[in-house]
């Protein structure tokens, strides 16, 4: 019974990990495989500055680890939204995002495959 209950939980785990360390998660891979990827990103963005991105960190240390933005919106209670991504022919794209509040700090990181 024990080694029955390890033979699925020990797949499960190892699934689970390398669902959290990628950035788009399993299923952003495997909709990459099945939908043309069409992203565009910011001039100095780079997978690993994002990953260095934390909450709380200002809006200067975020500048200096990944560039400029390609646009920046604001949205609801003045949140600074910084797009390091688009999709030039608004299809299937990898979304880079990061969230500011009103005082400037990092509230959230957004990282995901979108399908159109």
């Amino acid at each position: 019974m024990k080694r029955a209950l390890l033979i699925i939980v020990i797949p499960v785990g190892i699934l689970m990990i390398i669902h959290a360390l990628l950035l788009d998660g399993l299923d952003g891979v495997i909709w990459s495989l099945i939908h043309k990827e069409d992203t565009q990103y910011s001039q100095e963005y780079t997978d690993t500055g994002f990953r260095k991105i934390e909450v709380g960190m200002a809006k200067e240390h975020v500048l200096f680890i990944l560039g400029r933005p390609l646009f920046a919106r604001s949205y609801e209670n003045d949140k600074e939204y910084w797009y390091y991504s688009t999709s030039p022919n608004d299809t299937h794209y990898r979304i880079r995002i990061i969230v500011f509040s009103p005082k400037g700090f990092v509230i959230k990181k957004v990282s995901e495959y979108y399908v159109d």
